[in-house]
């Protein structure tokens, strides 16, 4: 009974520690400056494509067209 006890603990520890040394390298990735350049870079198209579809959502209009037919 220990000894399953003890192998199940010692997966948890590996799978946390391999999980940990990912974190880890994510973060040292970020820091870099060529990821933060590809950062900023991809930020600024996101601002840039929101703005465009900002300006096309002005040209529509907001209620439909009125059809030809006059009721009354």
């Amino acid at each position: 009974m220990l000894k399953m006890k003890l192998d199940e603990c010692q997966t948890q520890k590996e799978t946390y520690h391999t999980a940990l040394i990912a974190a880890e390298n994510r973060y040292e990735r970020s820091l870099s400056a060529s990821v933060q350049l590809v950062e900023s870079r991809k930020e600024s198209k996101d601002k840039e494509s929101g703005k465009e579809e900002q300006e096309e959502g002005w040209r529509q209009p907001s209620s439909p067209a009125v059809s030809g037919s006059v009721i009354g």
